[in-house]
């Protein structure tokens, strides 16, 4: 006998009743050996033997009580993944194209190579028009390069037949050269295809549970649709971007927990770590706010800077400037038509100004791409060229520090019962909605109460019934002629250390003295720290007061903090450093009007326009990646060019020595090949 539990959803589970019929139900049904029931999220851990009952006769006797049931996490079939075919023409193609030299040993060469190059550009016909579709628009680019060599080939081809000259062999290599061409630049289009594929949201592996017609009920994530209504419990990954119309949940994004009520924005890709709630869905697929932040990442990695397509563009000019000269050095030493025209296809053949802007494209899409998996979106087309950032302007809230008050210290006045001051407290805020009161909500909620506590605040309470407790800073509590002498050290101290303090009064004398700082964020130090290192000035903009400035200066080792700055000072600071030849990056949390910064960051958020890279948690450790990122994209690409470039120029020479020296006509056929392989192993 083999024992198996599994989670069952049923949505009527609200009630402890309603629990008991089921369980006492099921407990009598064969093969059920123990029902656990949660009602707080509605669901059924049911442990069951599986030689005697499965999952679909659990289900039938939950559904025999009255009450509907389906799996809590159904695993979507993984269906057969049928791996694309390689492409019969190209494979073709490109044994036809490697094969072309052996027909010049046969006899009617020429009528073969003709029959061959038909062939070919029947086969490739699509790269063909792609080809001249590109030099058309002025694509500086491999498919440019191949219709240039392919718009040369015909017509030497016909003056070769015009004045007789041997072509056989001459037209075997052009023909090599073109088949290898149009063959190698399909497969490379298609891997880029894949590697596009793979910029967007890990896909959903379960199903998403529905509540449609009074029943709950599990489709498939592809079926979801807007406006409909689904239901959300633990370990649930949010399906689409939607908003909460019942219940509490808590959600983790980007590794950052925080707890979700009615009417807060759900995004997709997120997980429920702990509740039960429904959602209105909003945005599906595509439309989703992750989804869009991918597929602009990828549009991005897509960009080629304008440095690279001059240099192209150079490369191309440079390489046809050769081409006729070695046809003329080539004429002259030889007094060979054919021999000067195969030197001069050895550099088409070697022409790759495709390759730098395919190491460029490579380059930034794979960056961008394991930026993305590490929740790091580069946004824009500078946000992927190293600036050499040398001033970092920080904002203070959800990236050095926690947006929210925390309660650092709660210290009662004498002979005061601490669960008696904590009520107290809570009494005085009651009607408090600013971020003090909700700091303290949240610790008071922390707090354990004694029974005899309870009873002595009660009593208190109705002896004192006409005094009104307060919560009030130091300045007011002074300003109320209420003695603070012996708490002004321990005052003083606090605020010091840069906290928020206030003071617990019933308006004769001080009940407590409760003091809040925002919290430095883990890995904050660190963060600051890694920047430096890179050689980069870091500002901080501070929010609280000069104290508190003082304090987080001193704590994170920042250079430079600027307390309580306007919109308009902050502008000024950034553009002070740019006058003066500095690059600047502003990293921020709150979307911005304006901003004159070279780069712009946004942390904690999920959309923004203005911003050249998002960051959708909150983790400062993130900061010093971005830099790092720019830095090796710069080395991976500059390395590449320069391989490139260098290739380029052994192509020439042995263009050249080939023509003078070994009057080979197959020297294009063999550089073809090694093009080819230079460039797989090159992007």
């Amino acid at each position: 006998m083999s024992s198996c539990t599994i989670t069952f959803a049923v949505n009527a589970l609200s009630v402890s009743a309603s629990a008991d019929t089921i369980q006492t139900h099921l407990n009598k049904v064969t093969g059920i050996q123990k029902v656990t029931v949660s009602t707080a999220i509605r669901t059924m851990d049911v442990t069951f033997d599986d030689a005697v009952i499965d999952p679909d006769g659990i289900i039938k006797a939950i559904q025999a009580c009255g009450y509907d049931a389906c799996l809590l996490h159904e695993e979507i079939p993984d269906t057969l993944k049928t791996e694309k075919k390689t492409d019969l023409k190209t494979m073709l193609s490109l044994s036809i194209a490697l094969a072309a030299p052996l027909a010049h040993f046969l006899p009617h060469s020429t009528l073969f190579v003709m029959v061959i190059l038909a062939v070919l550009l029947c086969l490739q016909k699509e790269q063909v028009i792609n080809c001249l579709k590109h030099l058309r628009q002025k694509q500086w680019d491999d498919a440019s390069a191949t219709a240039i060599l392919l718009l040369a080939f015909l017509p030497v081809m016909l003056i070769l037949f015009i004045i007789k000259q041997p072509v056989s062999s001459l037209s075997t290599a052009w023909t090599a050269v073109l088949g290898i061409r149009l063959s190698t630049m399909h497969v490379f289009l298609d891997a880029e295809e894949k590697e596009q594929e793979a910029f967007k949201p890990e896909p959903l592996h379960q199903k998403i549970h529905l509540y449609k017609d009074g029943h709950e009920i599990t489709i498939h994530p592809d079926n979801l649709k807007e406006g409909e209504i689904i239901i959300l419990r633990n370990h649930d990954v949010i399906p689409a971007d939607s908003t909460i119309t019942e219940g509490t949940i808590r959600i983790v994004h980007m590794q950052e927990t925080s707890e979700k009520h009615t009417g807060d924005k759900l995004y997709a890709g997120d997980t429920v770590s702990h509740g039960y709630c429904t959602c209105k869905v909003e945005k599906t697929g595509r439309d989703t706010a992750i989804a869009k932040l991918w597929q602009k990442t990828r549009d991005n990695g897509e960009t080629i800077p304008e440095t690279s397509h001059s240099l192209q563009k150079k490369i191309i000019y440079i390489s046809t400037g050769m081409l006729l000269i070695i046809f003329l050095v080539s004429l002259l030493v030889t007094k060979q038509l054919a021999i000067a025209l195969t030197a001069s296809l050895a550099i088409a053949a070697g022409i790759c100004p495709c390759a730098l802007s395919k190491a460029v494209r490579k380059t930034y899409l794979s960056t961008s791409l394991t930026a993305a998996e590490n929740n790091l979106f580069f946004k824009s087309a500078r946000s992927l060229q190293n600036a050499n950032i040398q001033t970092i302007f920080l904002e203070q809230d959800d990236i050095i520090t926690s947006h929210q008050l925390t309660i650092t210290d709660f210290i009662p006045g004498r002979d005061i019962d601490q669960n008696i001051m904590e009520m107290d407290a809570g009494d005085a805020i009651s009607h408090c909605h600013d971020s003090f009161a909700k700091a303290l909500q949240a610790y008071l909620r922390t707090q354990k109460l004694t029974a005899a506590s309870a009873g002595a605040f009660c009593r208190i309470k109705k002896e004192g019934s006409e005094k009104t407790i307060r919560l009030d800073t130091p300045a007011a509590v002074k300003k109320a002629h209420i003695d603070t002498s012996v708490w002004n050290t321990q005052i003083d101290t606090l605020i010091i250390d840069g906290k928020d303090v206030r003071l617990l009064q019933d308006g004769s004398h001080i009940i407590s003295i409760i003091a809040a700082r925002k919290q430095i964020l883990p890995h904050a130090k660190e963060a600051i720290s890694s920047l430096q290192s890179q050689g980069m000035h870091v500002v901080l903009f501070v929010h609280g007061s000069h104290d508190f400035a003082k304090y987080l200066q001193k704590e994170t080792g920042v250079d430079e903090v600027h307390c309580q700055y306007s919109w308009i000072q902050k502008e000024q600071a950034m553009t002070e450093e740019k006058e003066h030849g500095k690059a600047c990056a502003y990293v921020y949390s709150i979307p911005l009007a304006r901003h004159n910064a070279d780069l712009l960051i946004r942390m904690h958020g999920m959309q923004d326009e203005s911003s050249d890279l998002i960051i959708p948690g909150n983790d400062p450790a993130v900061l010093p990646e971005i830099f790092q990122y720019q830095k090796q994209m710069q080395q991976t690409i500059e390395k590449k060019q320069k391989a490139i470039l260098y290739y380029h120029g052994i192509i020439i020479a042995v263009g050249l020595f080939s023509a003078i020296f070994v009057h080979s006509l197959f020297v294009p056929y063999l550089l073809s090949i090694a093009n080819a392989i230079f460039l797989s192993t090159k992007q």
